[in-house]
C-alpha cells in the first residue's frame, strides 16, 4: 500500500478547489489566511492572481513547510483572537476549517479582530463542518469536541462579531465522509494513504463541484 505523503500535491482535495472557487477573483488583493497549515491556499499567488498573501498559523512546523512550498507568500506565527496587523490592512481574510477548533469563548473576539483588519469593502471567507446527522455522527472527532454548525448558528455568530452573511454554500457528501472515516486510522496508526485514494479523490471533487452537500459549509461575509 502507498505510504502517507504530507505535501500540497498529495493532500490536495476537492474541498480545497471549492474553497478557492468560493473566493473567486483575487486579482490585486491583499489576503490573510488564518490557520494556513502547510500553505495550500497560498499557492494562488503562484498564478499571479493576488498582490500579497500572508499565511498565519500557531504551528511553527507547518509554517516552515508552507514557506518551503510557496516562497512567494509571507508566513507568520500567530493566532486568534488577537491579530498582529494594522486596521483595514487586508481586502480578504480566509479561515478554512479553523472555526470549529477555536475555544467557544474566543470565537466572537476572533471575529471582531478579523473585522478590524479588513478594509470596509473587504470580504471574509471560511469553511467549517456542517451539522447534518449523516456527517456529524460519522465524524470520529465530533465525539471529542469537533464542532459542526447549522446555517442559523453561523449567521448568529457572524452578527455578534460585526459581520453580515452574504452567502453560504454546502459541499461534500458520501465520499467526503467515507474518506474521513478511513483517513484517521490509516494516517495515524499505519502512516498509509487510504485505499483507493485516487478514486475517492475523483469522487470528492465531483461532490464539491456540485456546490451542495451535507458535509461542509463555505461562507462569505462582509462588514455590517
Amino acid at each position: 500500500m502507498e505510504r502517507y505523503k504530507d505535501n500540497i500535491k498529495a493532500r490536495w482535495t476537492g474541498r480545497y478547489d471549492a474553497s478557492i472557487a468560493m473566493v473567486g477573483d483575487v486579482t490585486a488583493k491583499k489576503i490573510l489566511d488564518i490557520g494556513c497549515a502547510f500553505g495550500w491556499f497560498e499557492k494562488i499567488i503562484k498564478d499571479g492572481k493576488c498582490e500579497l498573501i500572508t499565511g498565519m498559523d500557531i504551528n511553527r512546523y507547518q509554517l516552515i513547510r508552507g514557506a518551503r512550498s510557496v516562497s512567494e507568500a509571507y508566513f507568520i506565527q500567530a493566532g486568534v483572537p488577537e491579530l498582529p496587523f494594522k486596521a483595514k490592512q487586508f481586502d480578504i481574510v480566509v479561515m478554512w476549517e479553523t472555526l470549529e477548533h477555536l475555544p467557544r469563548k474566543e470565537i466572537i473576539p476572533a471575529l471582531k479582530s478579523i473585522r478590524h483588519v479588513l478594509n470596509r469593502c473587504g470580504r471574509f471567507y471560511f469553511s467549517t463542518p456542517k451539522f447534518d446527522l449523516r456527517s456529524t455522527l460519522t465524524d470520529p472527532a465530533w465525539y471529542f469536541g469537533h464542532r459542526h454548525y447549522t446555517g442559523k448558528a453561523l449567521k448568529r455568530l457572524l452578527e455578534q462579531g460585526g459581520f453580515r452573511l452574504v452567502r453560504i454554500r454546502s459541499g461534500g457528501a458520501f465520499f467526503e465522509v467515507f474518506n474521513m472515516i478511513l483517513f484517521y486510522p490509516f494516517k495515524w496508526l499505519a502512516s498509509l494513504e487510504v485505499p483507493g485514494k485516487a478514486f475517492i479523490e475523483r469522487k470528492r471533487r465531483k461532490e464539491y463541484s456540485r456546490r451542495r452537500g451535507w458535509s461542509t459549509y463555505f461562507v462569505e461575509a462582509r462588514i455590517d
